[in-house]
Parts: structure tokens; sequence; C-alpha cells
């Protein structure tokens, strides 16, 4: 899928996210091998929400089942990192590494 495939697949990417999140997010960021070489295997996502409520757990079944709803969706593998939005704002320091408080790093 290139660049331009993608743009035309926002709205269902959307609805993807709004379906496993249960509401809309604060921002959805492309990066990796489709922002890079216009094609890859799948889709690179950060998801930006207001707020994660919940442990760790929980976040990770979000993002497994977000990236279920983009397949459905889009017929494209995703890989999916949800961030809230402080923790977003934290990891744009400098040389700061996108590590979240849960990690153990």
């Amino acid at each position: 899928m290139s660049i331009l495939g993608l743009r035309a697949s926002y709205d269902r990417l959307q609805e993807a996210l709004r379906g496993a999140l249960g509401a809309k997010p604060l921002g959805v960021i492309l990066f990796g091998s489709m922002v890079y070489m216009g094609r890859g295997r799948d889709l690179d996502l950060l998801v930006i929400v207001e707020r994660m409520e919940g442990p760790p757990m929980k976040r990770s079944e979000d993002e497994n089942s977000v990236s279920r709803e983009i397949f459905k969706g889009l017929g494209m593998w995703a890989d999916v990192h949800i961030f809230d939005l402080e923790e977003f704002k934290e990891n744009l320091a400098p040389w700061n590494l996108p590590l979240r408080p849960s990690s153990g790093l």
C-alpha cells in the first residue's frame, strides 16, 4: 500500500481505532517502513490518547485490539503503541527513549 493509499484509508483507520478504544484518539503517528520506503508489510502506529487507565496488561490488550480492528478494516497488520498525552510529552525530551513507566527499563 502506498502512502497515498494510506491517506485514502485514513477514515477506515480512525473507525478501527474508535472501535477498539471507544474514543477518538488525539493523534496517530505513522512511522517505519511505510514512511521511509513508501511500502511495507505492516503499519507502525503511535496512538496518542487523552488518558490511559488500568493496569499495563490492559494497554497491551488495547494495542492488540486496535491491531485486529485495523486488520479487519484495512487488511494490513499493524504494530500499535498507545501512549497517553502525558507519556507522549515526557518522551519528547531530547535523547529520551520512548519507554513507559511500567516497562521496568
